[in-house]
């Protein structure tokens, strides 16, 4: 599996215009803390949470292994 990037899953909720909060609601398992972590890269995201955001946010799984477009 490519290298995840967490500043896409960022720029994937703000795209979706969910707060943190309101994303972690929608995902289950998901506190609004741990998915702070995960975007600034301080907390491991497995596949299945990978997943279980990208069904939330109607985006594929690929749109967070990719490069941000501010890289």
């Amino acid at each position: 599996m490519a290298s995840f990037n967490p500043a896409q899953i960022r720029l994937a909720r703000e795209s979706r215009g969910y707060s943190q909060s309101q994303l972690a609601e929608k995902v289950s398992g998901l506190a609004q803390s741990n998915l702070s972590k995960m975007e600034k890269g301080f907390l491991p995201v497995t596949r299945v949470m990978m997943e279980r955001i990208a069904v939330a946010l109607e985006y594929p799984c690929l749109l967070y292994t990719s490069p941000s477009p501010r890289d």
